[in-house]
């Protein structure tokens, strides 16, 4: 089934709703959150074909023995034991398979800001609220564990007065947008201990 008529498809076709009905409006504030690649492994065989199993690299950390670690790690890793390295490969082509009818989504959305003038004058955001193992330290999931593969999480933005093309050094959450938001858009800041913004960060990135 291809992602446009599944779950994905049908997100970013009400997005695409909302925002043609903003059109000219003045501004607005779309978050089109996809659930995917959170649940099981279906994907489409055209994305799964791109990945070819054989070139698929495991993760260095596959057979990781979490011998300094607790416990209660390697009793997760005891729910994975059975799978095989092929298996693995399989898992991954499926979830990068995913992430790729993604960023086909997210061009929909992005085509529309160009297509309508809107996309100099945007701020574009694409994160994610946390990352996945399939296979990393021999596990799979999200929900234990304090290892890069889950807190390390991309987020990429794009918008008026923002450096292009660089990578910032500077550590931020994902608590920290809304500050962020509110300052890039010139709206008054919220006064919150745990936050705070990150706008210069994005403005001049090699000083952050």
């Amino acid at each position: 089934e291809p992602a446009s008529e599944r779950n994905m498809g049908r997100t970013t076709q009400e997005s695409l709703g909302f925002l043609e009905k903003q059109d000219g409006t003045g501004p607005w504030c779309c978050c089109a959150s996809f659930y995917e690649p959170n649940e099981a492994m279906i994907v489409s065989r055209e994305a799964f074909e791109q990945y070819d199993l054989d070139d698929i690299q495991l993760p260095e950390n596959l057979r990781d023995d979490m011998s300094d670690r607790p416990g209660f790690y390697r009793r997760q890793q005891k729910i994975f034991e059975d799978i095989t390295d092929d298996e693995w490969r399989m898992a991954l082509a499926c979830y990068y398979g995913r992430v790729t009818e993604l960023d086909a989504q997210f061009g929909r959305l992005l085509d529309h800001l160009e297509n309508t003038g809107q996309i100099e004058d945007t701020i574009i955001i694409i994160t994610a609220d946390h990352g996945k193992y399939v296979g990393s330290h021999g596990m799979d999931g999200h929900n234990y564990g304090a290892f890069e593969e889950i807190y390390n999480v991309p987020l990429v933005m794009s918008g008026p007065g923002l450096a292009e093309g660089i990578e910032s050094p500077a550590r931020v959450g994902l608590h920290d947008i809304g500050p962020t938001l509110l300052e890039l858009t010139g709206t008054d800041s919220i006064d919150v201990p745990d936050s705070q913004s990150f706008a210069s960060a994005m403005k001049t990135p090699t000083e952050a």
